[in-house]
């Protein structure tokens, strides 16, 4: 929003849901004291930044410009935060993450979804090492069998993507490792160590060979 340079007259507001009191973060250009000011800051021209960006600050945020007490100017602006949460396995053979938005009063519409890829860019279903589980449109947790999962690949990554309308947004790459291929590819590069070693022995052994022939032929010759 527009405004004096100083912003002496700029507020922000930030309502985290209909229920829950506003919360004033910005009063008379001013950032006001609170477990997160550290993280917010007014820029030169009144906008309201946010860095180091958490769940916590997903809301609706109200920006206001006052000439003396008259109320000139206003916007709205709704933060969405995408982020992922890891989950636990009570058999101990599956990695568990969920993909979360969190928003202004914690509930999706149809028009905002979040959803796991495939390493192609196909959203990813329920197979034999894979299991998707949708808790909402919010939230969608995703269900690795890295035993399972056998590929000539060490990692496989998914892709927590937001979509509004259809369209992607923002998205966080995961990234499982397995570590059963692990082993056998360790397995399949041993005998190549192995075969080095024996190399370099041999080409010793035809060194001191040699060099002992040759010292008996220069005997010989003197």
């Amino acid at each position: 929003m527009s405004g004096d340079p100083l912003c002496s007259s700029t507020e922000w507001e930030y309502h985290k849901g209909i229920i829950v009191p506003r919360v004033e973060v910005v009063s008379k250009g001013k950032v006001q004291q609170s477990g997160r000011s550290e993280r917010l800051r007014l820029l030169p021209n009144c906008s309201l930044h946010i860095s180091d960006v958490s769940p916590e600050d997903a809301g609706w945020y109200q920006c206001l410009q006052y000439n003396g007490s008259d109320l000139t100017a206003q916007t709205f602006v709704t933060l969405h935060v995408l982020h992922t949460l890891p989950g636990e396995d009570p058999s101990g053979g599956l990695e568990v993450v969920s993909c979360i938005v969190s928003t202004y009063d914690g509930g999706c519409n149809r028009d905002v979804r979040v959803r796991w890829v495939d390493e192609s860019g196909a959203e990813q279903l329920n197979s034999d090492h894979v299991k998707i589980n949708r808790k909402s449109d919010c939230q969608v947790q995703l269900a690795v069998n890295t035993m399972v999962l056998m590929s000539p690949a060490l990692t496989h990554t998914w892709t927590c993507q937001l979509t509004y309308y259809g369209v992607v947004k923002v998205s966080i790459p995961y990234t499982v490792h397995t570590p059963g291929v692990a082993a056998v590819t360790v397995l399949r590069l041993a005998p190549l160590v192995v075969m080095v070693i024996i190399v370099m022995t041999t080409l010793l052994l035809l060194k001191r060979r040699r060099g002992g022939r040759d010292a008996r032929h220069d005997l010989k010759s003197s």
